[in-house]
């Protein structure tokens, strides 16, 4: 039903707490790694596919990649980083709940730590007031990623304009430490 793309950057201990929320799930999940470290950190399981870091490079675009892994008995995609987690063992079950139609944008509410995202629920998505890890969409509606300042909120607002919105009322996700800002630092 779902599949989890998870990209990574040298944060081991993050991941670890990211994995396991995937893990808890009471929904199964299909789980695909991108990562730009050392591959046998991650447990078999995962598909992990190796990508070569490039300084300067938004790594938002390394979902496009790991789009064309998505397989077809898990065709609803929601995007975790390493540095993320799900709130509850029950989030994929709550997600699929909602699910209408291959044509359902879900959007639901992320905890970044300092505040919760949307602030303007039930609206069309605004810069910094949306999360890439709030959203889940069919993969068959695909919209690629851009390397640019507010990737997620250009993404889900194209998702936005051609989807039909369904918005669950709950906070599915979260950042484990605030927003990370890219900085790929791991918790101790």
């Amino acid at each position: 039903m779902f599949t989890i793309l998870t990209r990574t950057s040298n944060r081991p201990n993050y991941f670890q707490t990211c994995r396991q929320s995937i893990l808890e799930q009471t929904t199964g999940a299909y789980h695909i790694v991108s990562t730009d470290d050392a591959a046998d950190t991650y447990p078999e399981g995962d598909l992990v596919l190796p990508v070569e870091r490039q300084p300067g490079r938004c790594h938002n675009l390394y979902f496009n990649y790991m789009r064309y892994h998505v397989p077809n008995r898990a065709p609803w995609v929601v995007h975790i980083d390493d540095d993320d987690q799900f709130t509850t063992p029950d989030a994929l079950a709550t997600i699929q709940k909602h699910i209408q139609d291959e044509n359902s944008l879900l959007l639901w509410k992320v905890d970044l730590g300092e505040y919760v995202v949307p602030t303007s629920w039930g609206n069309p998505p605004k810069p910094g007031d949306i999360s890439g890890i709030g959203f889940c969409v069919h993969v068959k509606h695909w919209v690629p990623w851009q390397g640019i300042p507010y990737g997620d909120y250009h993404v889900i607002s194209r998702y936005y304009q051609k989807l039909n919105p369904v918005w669950i009322p709950e906070i599915l996700t979260r950042c484990q430490t605030g927003p990370g800002h890219g900085l790929a630092i791991d918790k101790k």
